[in-house]
């Protein structure tokens, strides 16, 4: 980073970057996962939950887009020489995520508030997908054709964070918007669709540029595997979306067509278990024997979060009570592993979170 962006703010900023990011996206998988995971208990079995699962979704995306505001304007209006903070993959990936996790949490708060409140709230959210376009952009441009000549955009796990919380909002929007559309149907079918194909691009620019270096420069394993694993996230959450799209859709799809879009999702849920799987076992086995690749607690955390939401998702979706068990059990072991790494583990290991572990995950660099 050039000492212009040295300043203290702009480090101020980076270093808070570097602690937020990761929740964000966190707590935005959490919204959609711990939707996706009550709505089966709440709706067959205990009624009494239903405010439960109504709103903590609602009280999460408030969080979120209280979160999302405040970044926006503290960085553009407290920090200094904002295009050469843009070059580094911490800031750019949080300012990327932040609009993605309001257009999440609008989404969500539209789809429980009911049809009188809806449109304000989605319309706000369209503007936050464009405001989420425009700074992915700009971050984009900066990062590419600013940088020297000499070297490539680094490209972290923490990039993939933006397209995979786009296309979470068709998930999202499948749940209640049906019942709204005779009243805002152009807000509650397109805009979520939009976001998601939004999403998508976002992902394959990120996943070709990420691929480009590991075969450009031969990237060590250790510094490979967490972007390799962080990559099934947006696989997985693609696969299940697909299948929510055609839930929301007013005129609902042939038969051939949904037939299409099952067989789409299944494929890329396939795709990304088999994946998931081959590179997760390996970080399982090293965080059991500690050597010198030591990965840091959200480079498995938040893959395995986005795993077990498009499980649950295409439980509900598929109406197989199996694929809703297998979501519920890869959750349940989703929070025990998050307990384990945030207090145990943090005990046994002081270097979980040391500048050592930092280096070698090539992540938070």
């Amino acid at each position: 980073m050039s000492e212009a962006a040295g300043s203290p703010t702009g480090v101020a900023f980076t270093d808070g970057a570097r602690g937020i990011r990761p929740w964000l996206g966190g707590v935005a998988l959490g919204t959609a996962g711990f939707a996706a995971a009550t709505e089966y208990v709440a709706s067959e079995h205990f009624r009494i939950l239903e405010p439960v699962v109504t709103l903590t979704p609602v009280i999460l995306a408030s969080i979120l887009a209280t979160l999302a505001i405040g970044l926006h304007v503290v960085f553009f209006t407290t920090v200094p020489h904002r295009i050469a903070q843009l070059r580094d993959p911490t800031v750019w990936g949080l300012l990327a995520a932040a609009p993605g996790t309001f257009v999440v949490a609008g989404i969500a708060v539209a789809t429980r508030v009911g049809p009188e409140q809806a449109a304000t709230v989605a319309v706000t959210v369209g503007l936050a997908a464009v405001l989420c376009a425009a700074v992915i952009a700009a971050a984009m441009i900066a990062a590419i054709f600013t940088s020297p000549r000499t070297s490539v955009p680094k490209i972290t796990g923490a990039c993939f964070i933006p397209g995979t919380v786009l296309m979470l909002a068709p998930i999202l929007a499948s749940r209640e918007s049906a019942k709204m559309l005779d009243v805002h149907q152009s807000l509650l079918v397109e805009l979520p669709v939009g976001c998601f194909f939004l999403g998508f691009l976002v992902f394959i620019v990120i996943a070709s540029l990420f691929v480009a270096n590991l075969i450009r420069h031969g990237v060590p394993p250790e510094r490979a595997r967490p972007g390799l694993v962080i990559l099934t996230s947006p696989l997985s959450v693609a696969g299940v979306a697909i299948v929510s799209i055609t839930a929301i859709d007013s005129d609902p799809l042939g038969d051939g067509q949904y037939v299409v879009a099952h067989a789409a999702s299944a494929v890329l849920l396939g795709l990304a278990s088999c994946w998931f799987l081959g590179c997760y076992l390996p970080i399982v086995r090293v965080v059991v024997h500690p050597a010198k690749y030591t990965p840091l607690w959200w480079s498995f955390v938040f893959p395995l979060a986005a795993f077990a939401t498009a499980w649950l998702v295409a439980g509900r979706n598929s109406g197989v009570v199996v694929v809703t068990v297998v979501g519920l059990l890869v959750w349940v072991a989703l929070l025990g592993l998050l307990i384990w790494v945030s207090s145990v583990a943090l005990l046994m290991q002081g270097h979980v979170t040391s500048a050592e572990a930092t280096v070698a995950t090539g992540l938070e660099q």
